[in-house]
This record gives structure tokens, C-alpha cells and sequence, in this order.
């Protein structure tokens, strides 16, 4: 790794977490004051991870500075999407050098709530509903 690269890696979810995510199509973009530009894309693996990414950033000399001339990181976003999920994009992460950033996006499914925003969880169709059959 330069002085000017830093790394990127993405763990990607569901069940708060607890599941990883196999197949789920990860877009990596560097993101600038007027546009974004698409560097990479990926499919998770079954532990729901994309191989570490090296991105550009900032000189690492930036980040010494008190006052430095430039940003000491380079902004990226992420795009997660899986059928019968809701899309995930996660803005400005910032890249320094020399460092992983570890980026965790957890999906959330169409039937798991009627209203997304919500602190409340409200399944649309509860397996008890339904005579306790099949999940």
C-alpha cells in the first residue's frame, strides 16, 4: 500500500446482523462535489463479504497536518441490492491511508415492515399466523 491508498471492506447482512448475505450485488463508487463514478462491482460470497477493495485517497501527509490544504480522506459509496430486499446505499464513507475501513450494510426484506423509517418492527405475515407452518 502507498502513502496515497487505503482499503475497503464490506460485510453485508440481514437479521440486524446476524445472517450473512450470499449474492447480493455490492457497487462501489468514488464520490466527488459534482459527480460519481462506479470503480467496482461485486457479488458477496457466502460469508456475505466482498474481496478488500484498495482505493485512491488523500496523501497520508493530509492527515498529519493541523491545518491541511486538502481533505485527509476520499469519499466512496456503496450500493447494496437483492431481490426481495429494499436497495442500501451508504454515503461519504471516508477512506484514509494506510487504514481498512470495514463498511457493515444489513439488509432489510420487502415483508418486514409495512412502514420503513419505523422504530417498530411489524412483520406483514407472522409464521403464527399462518398455523405455525413454515417459515
Amino acid at each position: 500500500m502507498t502513502d496515497s491508498t487505503g482499503r475497503l471492506k464490506v460485510n453485508v447482512t440481514t437479521g440486524t446482523g446476524s445472517y450473512p448475505m450470499q449474492g447480493a450485488d455490492v457497487t462501489i463508487a468514488r464520490e466527488t462535489e459534482t459527480e460519481s463514478t462506479v470503480l467496482f462491482r461485486f457479488k458477496t460470497d457466502r460469508s456475505g463479504q466482498i474481496p478488500d477493495v484498495s482505493l485512491d485517497t488523500s496523501d497520508v501527509s493530509y492527515s498529519l497536518s493541523p491545518s491541511p490544504d486538502g481533505l485527509p480522506f476520499s469519499l466512496y459509496s456503496v450500493t447494496v441490492n437483492k431481490d426481495g430486499y429494499y436497495p442500501r446505499v451508504s454515503l461519504n464513507i471516508r477512506i484514509f491511508s494506510g487504514i481498512t475501513t470495514t463498511q457493515p450494510i444489513n439488509m432489510i426484506p420487502y415483508t418486514a415492515t409495512s412502514d420503513i423509517g419505523s422504530d417498530e418492527f411489524v412483520p406483514r405475515n407472522p409464521p403464527y399466523e399462518n398455523g405455525g407452518g413454515d417459515l
